[in-house]
């Protein structure tokens, strides 16, 4: 089930056995968003839903304030790639949840914006990103306790 980091999670007590996995985004377009809280938001999601978290990754900023004649442009044009530094942000976090074994992955969306050119830097340090962190590191869940 796709959840945003502002939805009530108690809400989804009834339905928790109709889905495996939360898959949870932080639809914040600022650095002081959910990212620096992303831990203690994932862990709550996961101790009241009982379910895997996988964390969604924006590769565009689709939070961007809209003009005041975007019913009138193209969907989307208003908007632009995600910030470095906020991108980085969220996948170096992403990654800590990973090696932590708070998550249980991630998806990045949305694959329309890697052939623009405009996104190239945020794409290729992404990718430069994911092939290092796939080719070099260890990433495992904690052992389990045995009882």
């Amino acid at each position: 089930v796709v959840r945003y980091t502002t939805n009530r999670d108690d809400v989804l007590i009834p339905y928790l056995p109709y889905f495996d996995v939360v898959n949870l985004w932080s639809g914040s377009g600022t650095r002081e968003g959910m990212w620096p809280n992303m831990e203690e938001r994932v862990e709550k999601a996961a101790q009241v839903t009982g379910k895997p978290i996988v964390l969604g990754l924006y590769l565009h900023n689709y939070q961007a304030p809209r003009p005041d004649n975007w019913k009138t442009m193209a969907p989307w044009t208003w908007t632009k790639v995600m910030p470095m530094d906020m991108l980085q942000d969220q996948q170096l976090k992403t990654t800590d949840l990973l090696r932590k074994g708070k998550i249980e992955g991630f998806i990045l969306l949305q694959n329309g914006w890697l052939d623009y050119e405009t996104h190239r830097p945020q794409m290729q340090w992404t990718k430069d990103y994911l092939d290092w962190l796939f080719q070099t590191q260890t990433i495992r869940k904690p052992p389990q306790e045995k009882n």
